[in-house]
């Protein structure tokens, strides 16, 4: 590559392969390599043979024929899959329901309370929905009271009564004796209260009323004797036994006393009967407090043995140191629980009964999603 053309002369480009093939063998430098077949010189080629060889073209030029393409196969096959009973049964499939929105005040309140986040696998238990576990829900609130309950015992004895079965027994009170008992609470209907009812059963007592008082953590329902009217007590021996059958089972009584003489526990004897307010009439509306008590107790008041107060605050004070006087005798019971203890145990007992092995993730997912639409996306 590097001489010099002869003057005159056009220069000539050489093949590679060209000069593969006239170099001789003796001087390849890779004689283990399998060299390719040395390509024929234009100067072998004959002109018959290029005549014959456009005689070859010549054939090319004409038209390809257009057969057509048979289906027949693929038909055959996608109706054998369409008679599959699995196939069949997926395009048989209702369109999937549009997913539910999801819940933000559900969320925002178990994230809230601490609960969607992994702490509250220990907070959190499914529980199967079963006929004994709606048994137990619908007792939970008689087992387990929601809030604080006391039923007080209210007596009326008027000038002339010196009989515990005339005191009982009587069929009304006075005028101020009636008002008094309008200010401890509501006066509810028995029939159709849904409240805490001292034990009352409505079959016994039908179309009575009674002093009804309910805060957030407290329940309080008044016996009172002459509000009490058994639909089965046709004598005076009758009354007295469904009277006295509920008043004398209670702890505290409140008594109104019109006689001239102090009021004593021995005139009504009980057995559970451990303290009694008693409430003297004066004049000018005023009123003068006795309290009594079968043993040693620490009562909280407001009011006190010899306090003297006006008609105005006197259901309300009296109502008040009823409920701490039945605190009282509770907490001095041996065996004694607050009524948030003995739910929290009730609940408890519901839990272990009823638990099931749900894992946390699997809980959340059914919370979050629609048993339907999960059930949906498994089939497909």
């Amino acid at each position: 590559s590097g001489l010099a053309p002869v003057p005159g002369t056009t220069p000539t480009r050489t093949s590679p392969q060209a000069a593969l093939a006239r170099t001789p063998p003796s001087v390849r430098t890779n004689p283990f390599v399998e060299e390719p077949e040395s390509p024929r010189l234009a100067s072998d080629v004959t002109l018959d043979a290029l005549l014959d060889f456009s005689e070859s073209l010549t054939g090319l030029t004409a038209p390809i024929p257009h057969t057509g393409f048979d289906e027949s196969p693929f038909t055959e096959f996608a109706a054998k899959m369409e008679s599959l009973p699995i196939l069949r049964s997926i395009s048989t499939l209702p369109p999937p329901p549009p997913p539910p929105p999801p819940s933000p005040p559900l969320r925002s309140m178990l994230h809230d309370l601490g609960l969607a986040a992994w702490a509250g696998d220990r907070a959190i238990r499914a529980l199967p929905k079963t006929e004994r576990l709606w048994r137990e829900i619908k007792n939970l609130d008689k087992a387990g009271a929601v809030r604080e309950q006391h039923k007080i015992g209210v007596i009326y004895i008027g000038a002339c009564h010196d009989d515990k079965t005339d005191i009982i027994t009587v069929a009304r009170g006075s005028n101020a004796f009636e008002m008094f008992v309008s200010t401890l609470g509501w006066l509810v209907d028995v029939d159709t209260h849904a409240g805490y009812m001292g034990n009352l059963k409505r079959e016994t007592f039908p179309g009575c009323k009674a002093p009804y008082f309910a805060t957030s953590l407290l329940e309080v329902f008044f016996h009172v004797s002459t509000l009490m009217c058994p639909s089965d007590a046709s004598d005076r021996d009758g009354l007295y036994k469904r009277r006295w059958a509920h008043i004398g089972n209670d702890t505290v009584h409140v008594v109104w006393c019109e006689r001239a003489q102090d009021y004593h526990l021995s005139l009504l004897p009980t057995q559970f009967g451990e303290v009694a307010i008693v409430i003297y009439p004066l004049a000018d509306s005023m009123f003068r407090i006795q309290i009594l008590t079968k043993r040693s107790l620490t009562l909280l008041g407001p009011l006190v043995d010899g306090a003297v107060v006006h008609g105005a605050s006197l259901g309300r004070l009296v109502r008040a140191t009823a409920v701490n006087a039945s605190k009282t005798i509770r907490a001095a019971e041996k065996f004694y629980k607050p009524f948030y203890v003995t739910r929290h145990e009730y609940i408890n007992s519901i839990v272990r009964e009823a638990d099931t092995t749900m894992p946390f993730d699997t809980f959340c997912t059914q919370l979050m999603f629609p048993v339907r639409w999960v059930l949906y996306c498994c089939l497909l």
